[in-house]
């Protein structure tokens, strides 16, 4: 599936395997799911504050609260993760 990887330096698309230990590789440890305003999902280390990660701005912007560390973005269908919704692409200055 297609996400979008913001880290606190860079944004980038990347493709990911829909399976929880590789979403816990990216982010650096255990995962917390925020359901965002307009219906994507970000997903982020569930302990950034207690490893001391640095602020994410990009990150912080979109899910309107403090993000530390890397943030990944994704769309959702039910209950599942789907591909990043084309319209965070501008928001993050990012193109196809």
């Amino acid at each position: 599936m297609r996400g979008i990887r913001i880290e606190p330096t860079s944004v980038t698309i990347h493709d990911y395997a829909d399976e929880l230990e590789t979403l816990q590789n990216e982010v650096g440890g255990k995962i917390d799911m925020i359901t965002l305003p307009d219906g994507g999902v970000m997903i982020v280390d569930r302990d950034y504050m207690l490893k001391n990660y640095p602020l994410n701005e990009n990150a912080s912007a979109v899910a309107g609260m403090a993000i530390g560390g890397i943030a990944l973005i994704f769309g959702r269908d039910g209950d599942r993760l789907a591909d990043v919704p084309s319209w965070y692409l501008p928001l993050l200055e990012l193109t196809e």
